[in-house]
């Protein structure tokens, strides 16, 4: 009885410790894209196009995700920045903003930023233009 205690436990901690190595693996950083959601013809609004999207991603409002092996992240867009913590449940990427253009943002002020992992946490889908038939997301560099 003893000795399946001990090998439960051994296996409960290889399998959390796997759990947080799959999740360490994200770390590195990613660019901002976007494409047309499936079934979308874009938008027609000014600046809303996914042409004139991609370019401010790319060019003004050049917007970058990097996530650290400790846990933390930096999140660049345009010259503002924010700092945080980050972890991954499932499918999901958790970013918690803890810093905001150099400003500490209080405690009872933070809540999670939840975005979508797909192509096995190869992009991160942020779904910010969804209401445009846009679809953005970041893919590491």
């Amino acid at each position: 009885m003893r000795s399946a205690k001990v090998v439960l436990s051994t296996l409960a901690v290889a399998a959390l410790g796997l759990a947080g190595c799959g999740g360490k693996s994200l770390s590195g950083t990613y660019e901002a894209d976007a494409r047309l959601l499936p079934g979308k013809t874009g938008s027609t609004q000014p600046g809303y196009s996914l042409e004139a999207v991609r370019n401010k991603l790319q060019t003004s409002y050049e917007r970058t995700l990097t996530l650290n092996n400790d846990g933390t992240y930096l999140e660049t867009f345009g010259k503002g920045t924010n700092r945080g913590q980050w972890r991954s449940e499932g499918d999901k990427l958790i970013l918690r903003s803890t810093e905001t253009n150099g400003i500490q943002v209080l405690q009872q002020l933070q809540s999670d930023k939840n975005y979508r992992l797909t192509n096995g946490g190869k992009e991160i889908i942020t779904d910010e233009f969804a209401a445009y038939g846009l679809e953005t997301f970041f893919v590491r560099k």
